[in-house]
């Protein structure tokens, strides 16, 4: 006897793969500066001050040595840490958008941890934007908050007034030398602390 399978009036119901829904504690995010906690570009600083060279020009040659950044050990192994804790890490700096590509290698180069991304400066010429340093942090603060309040767990400067601006306006900022001294059990505490 041959079974035949009687047809149905609805198509076979096709599920969608739901995008994972995060909660406050699932997702730990922690926003590390690049220049001056990770990377120092000092050695460069001459080009941004050689009157031979047009204002405007200066800026995108100073980004051409993002490869040459010397690494800061203390931001290194900082990175590392947080990682090893299980941090999602976001790398945040005030470089153009221009300059990402070379700093994402340059991460990557230099054996960063994995970043969930790296935001920048918004598109325009260096110096000519009107948005201060700090303001620009505190845009990427908010672009993990507005997600969620309790993900972003802490932002890593070494610009003390940065931390200051950053802190009066609601962002756990913490300077990075002060997070670089603390032992594991401490820095987890101090970036888990509400």
């Amino acid at each position: 006897m041959d079974t035949v399978t009687k047809p149905t009036r609805h198509a076979p119901t096709r599920r969608r793969p739901r995008p994972p829904v995060h909660r406050p504690n699932e997702d730990r995010v922690v926003m590390i500066d690049i220049d001056g906690v990770l990377a120092d570009m000092s050695a460069h600083d001459s080009v941004l001050t050689d009157n031979e060279i047009d204002p405007a020009q200066r800026w995108r040659e100073f980004f051409a040595h993002v490869p040459d950044a010397a690494v800061l050990a203390g931001g290194h192994d900082l990175a590392w840490a947080v990682h090893g804790l299980g941090y999602t890490i976001v790398y945040s700096t005030t470089r153009p958008s221009y300059a990402l590509p070379a700093t994402r290698a340059w991460l990557t180069d230099q054996d960063f941890p994995d970043s969930r991304a790296v935001l920048g400066r918004p598109a325009s010429e260096y110096n000519q934007h009107t948005r201060q340093a700090w303001q620009i942090k505190l845009g990427h603060a908010r672009a993990v908050t507005n997600r969620h309040p309790a993900w972003l767990r802490g932002f890593v400067d070494d610009d003390p007034d940065a931390v200051n601006r950053l802190s009066s306006n609601g962002v756990r900022a913490h300077q990075a030398g002060t997070l670089a001294q603390l032992g594991i059990a401490s820095l987890r505490s101090t970036l888990d602390a509400c």
